[in-house]
């Protein structure tokens, strides 16, 4: 009688991408990094989990083995190209990661908006804007020196603004468009 040959355990089971995914004009034009980033997501993907998909950019950087902007750029990457969306952003003083869901993958019962099939080379999807932050949500987190320099950066704003609106009469410019670093210091 023959022994049966034991067959090596590999783990127990896959990741699954599309043909019509891997051979689409997006994702041939991303990069390894990002490549390797969406192959990173659907190891993560379960069917009910889609929408709370949790990678932070260190945990992205230590498992494609790379540097954290390069991970950032692999993040941007991907959303530019229609793979990702953000639905809730991160909350670093709760170390909470951002939440993402797969674009080619239903999602609460709801079909896949497949962004991924809009993006081309000549018009690619808009990327993410720069939130450019308003100075008074961290006069908390400040030293009382550097609290009293924000406050009196947040007064000269005000001020350029309301002189902007009083003046020329032409659109206004919002306080906010400035970033803390454009306007000297008083």
């Amino acid at each position: 009688m023959a022994r049966k040959k034991k067959i090596p355990d590999r783990g127990k089971g896959f990741n699954r991408m599309c043909r019509v995914v891997f051979d689409s004009p997006a994702y041939r034009d991303l990069s390894l990094v990002a490549r390797a980033l969406l192959d990173e997501f659907i190891h993560i993907y379960r069917p009910e989990r889609n929408g709370t998909l949790s990678i932070s950019v260190k945990n992205a950087a230590k498992r494609l083995n790379c540097n954290e902007r390069t991970a950032i750029k692999a993040f941007r990457e991907l959303m530019t190209h229609g793979f990702i969306v953000l639905i809730e952003g991160h909350y670093w003083q709760q170390r909470k990661a951002r939440e993402w869901r797969l674009t080619f993958e239903p999602c609460n019962g709801r079909e896949p908006t497949e962004d991924w099939k809009h993006w081309t080379p000549e018009s690619p999807l808009n990327p993410p804007a720069k939130k450019i932050p308003d100075c008074t949500q961290y006069t908390r987190l400040l030293h009382p020196v550097q609290q009293i320099r924000v406050a009196l950066l947040h007064s000269v704003q005000q001020r350029l603004c309301k002189s902007l609106i009083l003046g020329c009469g032409k659109r206004p410019i919002c306080c906010t468009q400035y970033s803390t670093y454009n306007i000297p210091w008083v």
